[in-house]
């Protein structure tokens, strides 16, 4: 489990999920972006989190990643129930708002993964026209199977 070295996280269904807030969850993505490999992170809610009980490839995946921001109301939830307090919700689609703003700012490149062909294809038109300092490198769909 390679994701797993020194975070501050919680574990709910056995999936990490970092307890940082926006400012703190950027900061590591800064951090991640230093390093020469690539880093993959998720924004996992309550369904992926439990999409993963039945989806070992999924849970592999996040059990792998170097970044799991909760991205939903239930996984803050769930983690205070349980008296774990997790900070609070780091929405995906902010979070990406955030990226992409230092992506271009940094003229940087990404990969995306994700969504249906017709979406992902809108989604790096908007990329391209909105951040034209990033270069998108390449991209997948999200189905597999």
């Amino acid at each position: 489990m390679k994701g797993k070295q020194m975070r501050n996280s919680i574990e709910i269904f056995g999936i990490p999920i970092d307890n940082l807030n926006m400012e703190e969850a950027m900061d590591r993505f800064k951090e991640l972006l230093k390093k020469d490999r690539m880093s993959s992170i998720y924004t996992p809610n309550t369904e992926i989190i439990m999409l993963s009980e039945t989806d070992e490839e999924l849970k592999d995946a996040l059990l792998d990643s170097q970044l799991n921001v909760p991205d939903g109301f239930g996984i803050v939830l769930a983690s205070r129930i349980h008296g774990m307090g997790i900070k609070g919700k780091v929405a995906g689609i902010d979070m990406m708002e955030q990226i992409l703003k230092y992506l271009n700012y940094t003229k940087k490149s990404i990969y995306i993964l994700g969504a249906k062909p017709e979406i992902l294809a809108g989604s790096i038109l908007r990329i391209q026209n909105d951040y034209p300092c990033i270069s998108v490198k390449d991209s997948h769909h999200g189905y597999f199977n």
